[in-house]
């Protein structure tokens, strides 16, 4: 179990913990070791029916399916990140803040109000003062495309042991 949050609680995580947010609609935020987040009050002008402002660290998201006219924003101090229904991860440091999209798509719009940019599954973007947005492709994942995986346990030296049983 675990407490319930309130608009303009602060969550900070230590170096060696984990915390997850858990929405009502099946939204999950995980917040990363050394992070820290801030649960925003929802106002009329803001049509997010979550409101998040990551500090500092990362946080990683499973954004369920959001009602019609809603959606989730997320905000950095480089830049606000508008998402519908997506998996995704974000970086937040002083100067810079990164999305990475795993499924689905992210607005990104920097604080500066310039044009926004949608980043979809497979690509990146990354918001620094002063630079214009773009999204880009990501780096494949490890786990695309994968069909087998292959179990070693640590042996002595520089032994290792196979033991997937596969092909044996």
């Amino acid at each position: 179990s675990g407490f319930e949050l309130q608009a303009g609680d602060v969550v900070e995580i230590p170096k060696a913990a984990v915390a997850s947010i858990n929405y009502d609609d099946g939204t999950r935020v995980v917040l990363s070791p050394d992070s820290q987040v801030t649960l925003e009050e929802l106002t009329r002008w803001n049509t997010a029916s979550k409101h998040l402002s990551l500090g500092s660290g990362s946080l990683t998201a499973h954004v369920a399916k959001q009602l019609a006219g809603k959606s989730m924003l997320i905000a950095t101090s480089n830049a606000r990140f508008r998402v519908l229904g997506t998996r995704f991860t974000l970086e937040a440091g002083v100067s810079s803040s990164r999305l990475d999209v795993i499924e689905g798509r992210v607005q990104v719009r920097p604080r500066d109000d310039s044009a926004a940019i949608d980043v979809t599954q497979g690509q990146f973007a990354v918001a620094d003062t002063g630079s214009a947005v773009n999204a880009q492709a990501s780096e494949p994942r490890a786990d695309r495309g994968l069909l087998a995986l292959y179990c070693f346990e640590e042996g002595e030296g520089t032994t290792v042991h196979y033991v997937s049983g596969v092909n044996s």
